[in-house]
């Protein structure tokens, strides 16, 4: 790849939680992209994990859907080759406005083109009567998701996948990959 553009692959996470769980499946994530890339035959020099939180959409922006507020999540997303969601609940719309920020960040990605890709991803549950719920099942159709794997939701994202053709897989958590991650740290 010398002499050709760094892909820059865009993580989001939800990392920011206070759940230090959200900060090891980050670790996890960056470190399994890292030797997915590698295996595929790119160098440590060839690519970039820009791993950002799901507050990328801030939660002012949520509240006052000010496009201003905007700028940073549309630069991250205009600048990445592509969007993965790393393990985070992003499709939770019970109690936290992740369906909304999840929303958000579909429909930005699909403005500028970007492929995305849900790994290992939390799913609160399916409500056919909840527009919260069916907010994030609309912006699946945007076309731009390429594939959608979960921890631990495959019934309900059958539900939110049903007539979308996204290809849907149950994996493990990333985070049974910690051992191997902190090795070195316990070492």
């Amino acid at each position: 790849m010398e002499g050709t553009k760094k892909l820059n692959i865009l993580l989001i996470t939800n990392r920011d939680s206070d759940n230090c769980g959200d900060q090891v499946i980050e670790a996890c994530d960056i470190a399994l992209l890292s030797v997915i890339m590698r295996q595929i035959g790119f160098s440590e020099t060839d690519f970039k994990i820009s791993s950002r939180a799901l507050a990328i959409v801030s939660n002012e922006f949520v509240a006052a859907q000010n496009e201003k507020l905007l700028e940073g999540a549309r630069e991250a997303i205009k600048s990445a080759d592509c969007v993965i969601f790393g393990g985070a609940p992003v499709f939770n719309y019970k109690y936290q406005s992740f369906y909304f920020k999840t929303s958000t960040i579909i429909n930005l990605a699909k403005q500028y083109a970007k492929p995305i890709i849900f790994s290992a991803i939390g799913i609160d549950g399916y409500d056919d009567n909840s527009n919260k719920c069916q907010m994030i099942k609309d912006a699946l159709r945007a076309g731009t998701v390429k594939q959608i794997t979960t921890r631990d939701g495959i019934t309900f994202l059958r539900k939110y996948t049903n007539e979308i053709d996204i290809p849907i897989h149950l994996v493990a958590d990333p985070a049974v990959f910690a051992v191997s991650v902190y090795s070195d740290v316990v070492n």
